[in-house]
């Protein structure tokens, strides 16, 4: 199942419509991440510079064959090999991915979904207690260049509140111009005493 108004330009346009070394700043820390998942991995553009920064294996979820065969031929061009490819509709199916196995989880461009909070729960449900969700999005903003219909453009509060509804804590808002904001949020640790 594709996400709603979400087809993609040519890579050299998508890309120069962010600040990726600023963004990845941002989404960290990314010191202690061993194993990592990124939901719709499009072009790469986010997948090879986290895959670079962690010590362990980068999922990356992608449905189009095209984009996934484009991604292997970048991470192959720039000697990146701990990017495991996984051609999947995790809309519909979830991930695959074993529960409690992974340190960090990125949601970025992708929460315009008719179903945004069952793709924070399976985040939070692959992750480990503690590890991080980075949570991206185009400014609520209709100037912005590109980016879903504002209609179902989610704001910076409608998903904090998706957050707190998925139970993680400490939800900490930035900006990512020119374009996005985000959250960098941790998966409660529960108690069972």
């Amino acid at each position: 199942m594709k996400v709603r108004d979400s087809g993609m330009p040519d890579e050299e346009y998508w890309e120069s419509l962010f600040d990726i070394e600023t963004a990845m700043q941002r989404v960290g820390p990314l010191t202690g991440v061993v194993d990592a998942v990124e939901f719709g991995s499009g072009y790469g553009t986010f997948s090879l510079p986290l895959a670079k920064k962690i010590s362990g294996q980068l999922y990356a979820l992608e449905l189009e064959t095209d984009l996934i065969h484009r991604l292997k031929a970048r991470a192959e061009s720039q000697n990146v090999n701990n990017i495991i490819l996984k051609q999947i509709d995790f809309v519909a199916q979830g991930t695959g991915i074993a529960a409690a196995s992974v340190d960090y989880v990125c949601l970025f461009n992708i929460l315009h979904f008719e179903e945004p909070v069952k793709l924070i729960d399976e985040a939070r449900r692959i992750l480990n207690p503690g590890g991080l969700l980075a949570v991206m999005h185009w400014r609520f903003d209709d100037k912005t260049p590109r980016g879903p219909a504002m209609d179902i453009r989610p704001t910076p509060e409608k998903m904090r509140l998706w957050l707190n509804t998925g139970k993680f804590q400490n939800s900490e808002f930035f900006d990512l111009p020119p374009y996005h904001y985000g959250f960098m949020a941790k998966k409660e640790v529960e108690w069972n005493l």
